[in-house]
């Protein structure tokens, strides 16, 4: 019980910051419908599928998600992001909640199947993400989401997206706070890269992942330490 009121305590502080942060930049903001590009090829595709096999009693899940998807498409469907834009799913999307007509889906927390509003979004934000990486977009990360001085001291470089972003890797770290079964730490496991993530990520008892309480800098420090040193 203890778990659940710190996790959701997070998420809304999470969730509060974010807000404040879209509110204060002007860099991030909805982009209205259009037909401008209508008839151009399509750069970038992805597929995964709606129904998954399961039992009984979560088919009622599924069907809630593929409902959400469909109010979520008709909200995204036709939007045209302007050159140099930043488009935001959530910001674009809105607040899922039941009187925009969201209802309970599937979702994944944790390693956990839980019942949410608007639950099964992800897969449509993945995929989006997974169409604009093979589309050859930039896909914003730490220096320009987090702000100008959250990477102070340590040197980052950004790489080229695209489906050999793992060529070089010797670790894949995602210390989450709010996450749902990352498909980029998935992609690492299947490449035989060591992941190290947060168990806010799901994967727990997912082999080639080390997992540390969210929040826990000293136990990620010796993770990440460990794995490092294992190579030399």
């Amino acid at each position: 019980m203890a778990d659940a009121v710190v996790f959701r305590s997070k998420a809304k502080l999470l969730q509060l910051r974010r807000a404040v942060r879209e509110f204060t930049r002007n860099d991030v903001h909805r982009f209205p419908f259009a037909d401008a590009l209508t008839g151009y090829p399509i750069i970038g595709e992805t597929r995964t599928p709606l129904w998954i096999n399961s039992d009984d009693a979560e088919q009622v899940l599924v069907a809630g998600k593929i409902h959400n998807l469909r109010l979520a498409v008709r909200r995204l469907n036709g939007v045209e992001v302007a050159a140099e834009g930043v488009f935001s799913f959530w910001k674009q999307l809105g607040r899922t909640s039941r009187f925009k007509g969201y209802v309970a889906g599937r979702e994944l927390r944790e390693g956990c199947l839980i019942p949410n509003t608007g639950g099964g979004l992800c897969q449509l934000s993945n995929s989006l993400y997974d169409a604009a990486l093979r589309a050859g977009f930039l896909t914003i990360v730490g220096p320009i989401l987090e702000g100008n001085n959250f990477w102070d001291g340590l040197h980052v470089e950004q790489i080229p997206t695209g489906e050999d972003w793992l060529r070089n890797a010797s670790l894949v770290v995602l210390p989450a706070f709010v996450e749902h079964m990352p498909r980029r730490l998935l992609e690492a496991v299947a490449c035989g890269v060591p992941v190290i993530a947060s168990t806010a990520c799901g994967l727990r008892h997912v082999r080639g992942v080390t997992t540390v309480r969210p929040g826990d800098v000293g136990s990620l420090r010796t993770e990440i330490e460990k794995v490092l040193t294992a190579g030399f």
